[in-house]
């Protein structure tokens, strides 16, 4: 076993997973996500925003009606539409 401070290689990592059953891998991969959120600034920043405690107005609810109305029949922006508009 190596020391904490020595370092590993990729393949020595791929022949490591390679090697775990199969029932093992979720949980590895999970892991390794964890540790991929840990370096990751935005998602370390949005997963401590505070919690939205403002109450949800009459006008919010009309344009999530319409949002979602709109949604519904297909009648939403493209990407081409959105850079046509916006000179992109």
């Amino acid at each position: 076993m190596r020391a904490p401070h020595e370092s590993v290689n990729r393949q020595e990592l791929k022949d490591l997973i390679d090697s775990m059953r199969d029932h093992e891998l979720l949980a590895i991969k999970r892991y390794l996500q964890f540790l991929r959120y840990l370096d990751d600034p935005v998602a370390r920043s949005l997963s401590d925003a505070p919690i939205d405690d403002e109450d949800t107005t009459e006008e919010d609810i009309a344009a999530y009606r319409e949002t979602d109305a709109d949604f519904r029949i297909d009648d939403v922006a493209t990407q081409d539409d959105l850079e046509r508009e916006f000179g992109v």
